[in-house]
């Protein structure tokens, strides 16, 4: 991913944002401040920008190389399932100790009390090992509340969009496969959209977010869309800022935009080249420091582990301040603010060097990757028959 500018530094953004929603959420203080509300759509709309760059990536890895499945979707595996597995070990350690942090109510009224009693119940009631199982598959955001109370949200709250990710994984070689022909991708375009309607009448069941495939369908196909077009769009010498001001238009109509509007700006200030006027080049120096330094590179590098560690770190200093310290919410809020961040930080270091890499590296190791057949012409025909269809 070399050669697309602020990928991983976009990324490490990403997790930063969702870890202040997190600590702003389960701290309470969104309930008290409802200024702070904004954290909770900004949370989201920062998971959604991941799934957009997933789609992304996803389709540049598979046009990029000639491997078969298994090895593709083991070398998948590798990359993600250790460190989940030992994020969700912790998570199922602290979802315990949240419980007894919150469910006493020492502030009052706490805006996940709901949540969590459901997930106490279900796990009282007999589901534990359903839950476990669903987890361990890594299929646990595509059961519906009707059939497993909680279950994208159980145990490790963020791995719901990691269920998602893992459920494109599966199915992503078909998608781009499906790209080569006129036929099949106007099939593919059909069933896709055939699901997601079904998917927004509830016809699947009933999900608090888009944990199952067919509802982040849009998010996706943006992302591979992108790739194959990319090739084909012009460098930008002065950034399209009326064209984006124009566009953040459709925001007052709907918010759900706000992910596309955002990726749509990014491109657009990975695509600026040799830029002609100040307001461009202030634009493209700005971009290289917040997503393209050696420091932005470096916590992207480390997102994944971020992204999956800051809730149990953060049920477990809430945890210490509340039962252990007596402390009331500023206080743990402004302890969680200040240490959720370094420990977290800290446990993704280590994850990253000791469960990350060597897993990213055995999987590198078991099969050998051969350039793809799919060639730099053959991609842009793709991205013209796309853009064409479009």
């Amino acid at each position: 991913m070399s050669h697309f500018r602020g990928i991983e530094g976009l990324r490490a953004w990403l997790a930063c944002i969702v870890m202040a929603h997190h600590v702003i959420w389960f701290s309470g203080l969104s309930q008290r401040f409802l200024q702070l509300k904004v954290f909770n759509a900004l949370g989201y709309y920062a998971v959604s920008v991941f799934i957009i760059i997933s789609g992304f990536v996803i389709a540049h890895l598979l046009l990029g190389r000639g491997e078969s499945y298994g090895p593709y979707l083991l070398r998948r595996f590798l990359r993600i399932y250790p460190v989940y597995l030992v994020c969700l070990a912790a998570g199922i350690l602290t979802t315990y100790l949240n419980f007894h942090t919150f469910l006493p109510h020492p502030w009052g009224a706490y805006p996940a009390t709901g949540q969590m009693t459901q997930q106490l119940q279900s796990l009282q009631g007999g589901d534990w090992i359903s839950h476990l199982l669903a987890h361990l598959s890594m299929l646990h955001g595509a059961i519906p509340a009707e059939v497993l109370p909680e279950s994208p949200y159980m145990f490790l709250a963020p791995a719901w969009s990691l269920s998602l990710e893992w459920q494109f994984y599966m199915i992503a070689p078909l998608v781009i496969a499906c790209m080569r022909t006129q036929f099949s991708r106007i099939a593919l375009a059909c069933v896709a959209l055939i699901l997601f309607y079904a998917y927004e009448k509830g016809l699947f069941g009933q999900f608090v977010l888009p944990s199952f495939l067919p509802g982040a369908f849009p998010y996706f196909a943006v992302g591979i869309g992108t790739r194959l077009v990319i090739g084909l769009l012009p460098r930008f010498s002065i950034y399209p800022v009326a064209s984006l001001i124009a566009l953040c238009a459709f925001f007052v109509l709907d918010t759900d935009l706000v992910p596309f509007i955002v990726w749509i700006a990014f491109v657009s200030m990975m695509l600026i080249d040799k830029p002609k006027d100040r307001l461009s080049s202030a634009i493209k120096s700005g971009f290289d420091m917040a997503f393209n330094s050696k420091a932005a590179k470096w916590m992207g590098a480390r997102s994944y582990p971020i992204y999956l560690a800051h809730v149990p770190v953060f049920q477990l200093i809430a945890f210490i301040a509340v039962r252990s310290l007596g402390w009331g919410m500023i206080e743990t809020f402004a302890l969680a603010i200040v240490l959720t961040p370094v420990l977290t930080i800290g446990c993704a270091m280590i994850l990253h060097r000791y469960v990350e890499k060597p897993g990213i590296i055995l999987g590198k190791s078991l099969f050998r990757t051969e350039p793809s057949r799919l060639n730099d012409k053959v991609i842009a025909d793709l991205g013209r028959a796309t853009a064409y269809e479009v």
